[in-house]
């Protein structure tokens, strides 16, 4: 089904967006998965974010936010085809610019979601920035 939606909604449509909306709010294991099967779709990027928010608030302080947060981080980090040495990071600081649209959000919880993202994403950063310059390390010597 997630590959039929992707044929009909190309981009993330509000369309979709209300149709999870009211599927995760179900608030069952099951419609998780089917949410996160369409999200799985899309590349990240700031059109996710209302749906993001309305899974943030769903899961907030329950047993389940753990699992969903990863799932969440997993979707909203893709990046899609980067290019040079360090094109994963320029495309996990890209992440981190889309994110400040909800710093400002009035929910607590969105508000720690997006301090645990950004948190996430300064990770990935450094790690890359290691691997890239390590590997840029080895290619000057010639072992690369």
């Amino acid at each position: 089904a997630s590959h039929m939606f992707e044929e009909i909604f190309p981009a993330f449509d509000p369309v979709l967006e209300r149709a999870l909306a009211t599927i995760i709010k179900n608030g069952t294991k099951q419609s998780r998965r089917i949410v996160f099967s369409v999200l799985s779709k899309y590349k990240g990027g700031s059109s996710l974010w209302s749906i993001v928010r309305v899974i943030i608030k769903q899961y907030a302080g329950t047993k389940e936010y753990e699992e969903v947060r990863g799932h969440l981080f997993g979707y909203l980090s893709q990046t899609g085809v980067v290019t040079g040495e360090d094109g994963f990071v320029r495309a996990f600081e890209a992440k981190k610019t889309e994110i400040q649209i909800l710093k400002d959000d009035s929910d607590r919880a969105v508000k720690k979601f997006v301090k645990e993202y950004e948190e996430y994403l300064n990770s990935r950063i450094i790690a890359e920035q290691k691997r890239t310059d390590e590997q840029i390390e080895l290619m000057k010597r010639g072992l690369g």
